[in-house]
């Protein structure tokens, strides 16, 4: 987590970011965290090669429980969602932004004009941003973070 600085409102993430776990495991995955307020409230999208859990490749939000999935690509009827974000262990653009005011949060990969995830949520005010894996190995690098102080 970036813990210098104000929590922010609404944000602008831009980074790098690479999953170095083997392209052979499916379940690779790395996250960027927003809104981070403390270890059981904050939103994260997941980057993953697999769209067909529920937890992977994603918008989450953990509000004092489990995780939620907030993204508009999931279909639950279908266990699927939008297309793999990182299929390859090279570097990838990654960009999320998130308005607090109106909720709408959306990540797009590799400068494309089209996001990959989008969502709506209010739930979290402000917060501050982070990145990880569950359960691989990843790298980020020139991250850039703008956004609104919270008051």
């Amino acid at each position: 987590m970036l813990n210098k600085g104000p929590a922010l409102t609404s944000t602008r993430i831009d980074a790098k970011v690479r999953l170095d776990t083997p392209v052979s495991v499916s379940n690779r995955d790395v996250i960027v965290i927003f809104g981070y307020q403390d270890d059981t409230h904050y939103y994260y999208t997941h980057l993953s090669s697999d769209n067909t859990i529920y937890p992977h490749n994603g918008i989450f939000l953990v509000n004092g429980a489990d995780r939620l999935r907030i993204d508009q690509q999931w279909n639950a009827n279908r266990s699927h969602g939008a297309p793999p974000a990182i299929t390859d262990e090279a570097w990838h653009g990654v960009r999320v932004d998130r308005r607090a005011d109106t909720g709408e949060i959306a990540v797009y990969v590799d400068g494309s004009s089209k996001p990959v995830f989008t969502a709506r949520d209010t739930t979290l005010g402000s917060g501050r941003v982070g990145f990880g894996s569950f359960d691989n190995i990843g790298q980020l690098r020139d991250l850039t973070v703008r956004g609104t102080p919270a008051k």
